[in-house]
């Protein structure tokens, strides 16, 4: 049983824990109802390290991610493209990418989906002739991630960075890298609808500090910490 960064963070608040995908995680805080609530009217956070994390690094790192990764679009530094994978099983899962670097590509999936992606992506290294410089790197456990969304989200990140937040200098699905609270992070607009929405991943080490400066920062706002249950109906039942 695998435990976040934050997982004592989650027992102080109250939360209800439960085993989703091999990782213990908090199921709900209060109630499903008041932390949806809360989340669409103002701000919530959700710990979302349990997803899948990978680095693919090298020459071939472009290619591999747009001839194997669900045929997404042209890659860009600055840009999260959405794609899509099918399993073994038959079923699509969904797989971001993320170009932090022209040979450098970060990749989210569900947590259920890392081991097979993996091995995927090996494979698929292992039949190209003359490439011995991509790597698939697993990264999972090296970050922590936390999901801010809600209309007050722009607000309570911006008490918090100087990375310009306007939607024309970060749309929906843009990606950056820079200092929040500090610490350096991965950070990925997500919209939820009309809803701003943003994935932030840092280094393991600094996962409960992030989380609790947000929570500082936050509450003025009325900020609620959000369960497993009450992010999957945010995002629409998807794996979180």
């Amino acid at each position: 049983m695998k435990l976040t960064p934050m997982h004592h963070e989650h027992l102080s608040m109250g939360a209800t824990m439960e085993e989703r995908s091999g990782w213990l995680r908090p199921s709900v805080y209060t109630s499903v109802e008041d932390e949806m609530e809360r989340a669409k009217s103002s701000v919530g956070i959700s710990d979302i390290s349990p997803a899948g994390k990978l680095l693919v690094q090298g020459a071939g790192a472009e290619r591999l991610a747009r001839k194997f990764l669900g045929g997404i679009g042209e890659l860009q530094v600055g840009r999260a493209l959405a794609g899509s994978r099918e399993s073994g099983d038959g079923e699509t899962f969904p797989v971001a990418v993320c170009p932090l670097a022209p040979e450098e590509m970060f990749v989210t999936c569900p947590p259920e989906r890392r081991n097979s992606l993996v091995e995927a992506l090996n494979a698929e290294l292992a039949g190209v002739v003359n490439d011995n410089q991509t790597i698939v790197l697993d990264v999972t456990s090296s970050y922590a991630g936390i999901n801010i969304a809600g209309p007050r989200s722009p607000d309570l990140l911006s008490k918090l960075t100087d990375l310009d937040l306007h939607p024309d200098g970060m749309p929906n699905l843009s990606s950056v890298q820079g200092q929040l609270a500090e610490v350096h992070g991965v950070l990925v607009r997500w919209d939820r609808g009309e809803e701003p929405g943003y994935n932030l991943y840092v280094a393991r080490e600094y996962g409960v500090y992030v989380w609790e400066v947000l929570c500082d920062a936050g509450e003025e706002y009325g900020l609620a910490p959000v369960g497993v249950e009450a992010h999957r109906r945010l995002i629409g039942g998807a794996a979180a």
